[in-house]
């Protein structure tokens, strides 16, 4: 006998989260481990100018215009509402397009990193010319399989079956992590450590692709159901959801950019680990993926009350977990910090408190994101939060210019504090809760 639909909700909501809770715990001890591995066998100035170079191949995320993850929503409605042909349709119109797009804008970024002095701005001396073309092209090829695994997995979702791509998706970090330890531990320098990163997608990659064959046989790679329809149906979403993976890379990598420039690799070096520990608070976001998917699926099936309270439900759930998470990890980083560097970095107790309120502010405002982007009514919120963050970074350039690192958490607090403020309020027009309903909760 087969269990009751809110059942089967509950049981794969509490699946989904378990699958979410081992991966945030994976990444979490590969972060813990990374530090202390590249600054025992690489050192300081090595260690820093490879957060550089993963910073700027990390822009690469944004050359799928915004589709995949607008595709990943739309396929999740379209199944939800009983439409396995919209969703077919637009799997592979999405597919077709995500690669197009980023094929040509890695081309283009390749050519950059050739042609313009990057090394001499962002102050790169250790790894020469040829290994930084050879790195950037490897874990720019890995974000275009990273970006077609996006389109492959939303059927899995969309089928409910987004435990399994959760943990499908730590598979792949584990490997990436493997290969890389392997590599440095041998004596390999960054550009092994990026042909590991990209092998371990690509077998990633594969696996993916027999799990969607069995668990979502309507889906296939294909140009018989290209639409240049949906294609103008999605634009606009798809052009806003790109705001969103460059607000991140403007506010993450973005970041460590103009601490290379402004105060040089071994800056990067110090800020990256305080700023690793308090993003683990965001660490204890195990039901925002989970959550968005049901969210998905209830807008498609009309179940507008389950909408709303499972909207309440994140921001309450995320908010205050966040909250704990964060006084845990600033009295725990006294006694961590030394240990997990070595010594080889001094901590610094004002820049992990200022990213700490920063990363409960960054939860806040991705919690009361996720009703918003579940059903592609992120358009205004996208703009907003793009113009934040790149009137930033100039301030951020000042600040670190005269203030140093503390300026530039200070910087990021700002932008935190206005994103969280701009998203409660846009997520209340979404959901039609009342504020009052928000804070009596």
């Amino acid at each position: 006998m087969s269990q009751p639909k809110g059942k089967r909700k509950k049981s794969r909501l509490f699946r989904g989260v378990a699958a979410d809770t081992l991966s945030q715990i994976v990444q979490v001890g590969i972060q813990l481990a990374m530090v202390p591995l590249l600054l025992t066998y690489w050192g300081v100035d090595l260690y820093g100018e490879w957060l550089i170079v993963s910073a700027l191949a990390s822009y690469l995320v944004v050359s799928d215009f915004g589709f995949a993850h607008v595709t990943a929503r739309q396929i999740i409605m379209d199944v939800a509402s009983g439409d396995e042909e919209k969703a077919l349709s637009t799997s592979q119109t999405s597919s077709v397009l995500v690669g197009v797009i980023s094929g040509a804008i890695a081309t283009i970024f390749f050519l950059a990193v050739w042609l313009m002095p990057v090394r001499d701005v962002l102050n790169i001396d250790v790894i020469g010319k040829t290994d930084l073309l050879l790195i950037a092209g490897l874990l720019g090829a890995k974000i275009i399989v990273c970006l077609q695994g996006g389109v492959a997995g939303a059927a899995l979702q969309a089928m409910g079956r987004y435990p399994l791509f959760y943990l499908w998706s730590t598979g792949v970090v584990l490997g990436e992590f493997l290969l890389l330890v392997i590599a440095v531990v041998s004596g390999g320098g960054p550009v092994l450590a990026a042909t590991g990163i990209l092998v371990a997608n690509v077998v990633g990659f594969l696996v993916l692709l027999g799990l969607v064959d069995h668990f979502a046989p309507w889906f296939r790679y294909g140009l018989s159901r290209f639409s240049p329809k949906i294609i103008t149906e999605l634009a606009k979403p798809a052009i806003a959801a790109l705001a969103f993976p460059v607000s991140q890379a403007l506010n993450q990598q973005g970041t460590r950019l103009v601490i290379a420039a402004v105060l040089g690799p071994a800056a990067v070096a110090l800020f990256a680990p305080h700023r690793q520990l308090a993003g683990f608070v965001s660490r204890t976001n195990v039901f925002g993926r989970s959550l968005e998917v049901e969210l998905g699926a209830a807008y498609g099936n009309d179940d507008m009350p389950a909408f709303r309270r499972r909207s309440l439900q994140a921001l309450q759930i995320l908010t205050w977990v966040a909250i704990a998470a964060a006084i845990v990890t600033g009295f725990a980083a006294w006694l961590v910090f030394p240990i997990w560097t070595g010594g080889k970095l001094e901590f610094e107790p004002t820049l992990l408190l200022i990213l700490l309120l920063v990363t409960v502010g960054d939860t806040m405002w991705r919690a009361a994101f996720l009703p918003v982007s579940a059903v592609n009514r992120h358009i205004t919120l996208a703009k907003i939060i793009l113009a934040l963050n790149a009137l930033a970074l100039p301030a951020i350039y000042l600040f670190a210019s005269y203030v140093g690192l503390v300026g530039v958490a200070s910087g990021l607090a700002m932008v935190s504090l206005v994103m969280t403020g701009y998203s409660i309020a846009n997520a209340l027009q979404v959901t039609h809760l009342s504020m009052r309903e928000v804070i009596g909760s």
